[in-house]
């Protein structure tokens, strides 16, 4: 494990894969760690300890200049809070994941929020290969819930 540090949207990008899976640990935010695979994808997980068991939950996948710090600081904070409620965090996010869905989310959605998003800066011969490919998801798992 490399040394703690306070951690920004830089340092996290700037994190290299290595052969085997790493993690950082992010000062001020005791058990908050950036794993880091061998494949260069990055998330936030929390290590700690409920019911006399050390455990890891994943509070969410790293994408440069999105905010998932931030969101990772946020997910942290309210898993903190329900350990000091006693209850077990995970606990929290499988309720939050059961079915308890906004409308808007579905694959359909967040294909199209991703449509808006990027196409506009990809090349034209890119954006049609992604369409076609997006489109494909969206028959197979359009209405599900994400």
């Amino acid at each position: 494990m490399s040394k703690v540090q306070a951690y920004t949207d830089m340092n996290v990008r700037n994190l290299k894969p290595r052969k085997t899976r790493y993690e950082d640990k992010v000062a001020g935010f005791p058990g908050l760690r950036v794993v880091v695979q061998p494949n260069g994808t990055k998330a936030f997980v929390l290590r700690y300890s409920y019911g006399k068991k050390y455990r890891k939950l994943t509070l969410n996948a790293y994408q440069p200049n999105t905010g998932a710090l931030a969101t990772a600081q946020e997910h942290y904070r309210d898993a903190i809070a329900a350990l000091n409620r006693g209850e077990n965090p995970a606990d929290a996010v499988r309720k939050r994941r059961s079915g308890n869905v906004d409308a808007g989310d579905t694959v359909t959605a967040y294909v199209e929020m991703f449509k808006q998003q990027r196409f506009s800066k990809l090349a034209v011969g890119t954006a049609d290969y992604y369409a076609t490919e997006l489109d494909r998801l969206v028959d197979a798992f359009g209405a599900m819930d994400i």
